[in-house]
Formats: C-alpha cells, structure tokens, sequence
C-alpha cells in the first residue's frame, strides 16, 4: 500500500506535464551547452 501511494502522485504529474517534463527535472541542461548549440546552428541569412 506504500508503494501504491507514493507512485499515484508521480504517475499524475507524469500524466500531467509528460515526458519532457521528467527530462528537463531529471536531466536539467546545463545553459552553457544551450549556447554551444546555438552557436553550431547555421545563421538564418
């Protein structure tokens, strides 16, 4: 009965936010990367 009440909240906000949300909480990206990557991204000119 633990286990059951401690995954229903998870499973909700799972339902709730999705995969992407796990992700970014879970894994969270570092903000000098984002900048890496966009400077590799080719220019829109």
């Amino acid at each position: 009965m633990v286990v059951i009440a401690l995954l229903v909240p998870v499973c909700l906000v799972f339902l709730l936010f999705g995969l992407d949300a796990w992700e970014n909480f879970l894994f969270p990206r570092r903000p000098e990367r984002s900048l890496a990557d966009a400077d590799e991204l080719p220019s829109p000119r």
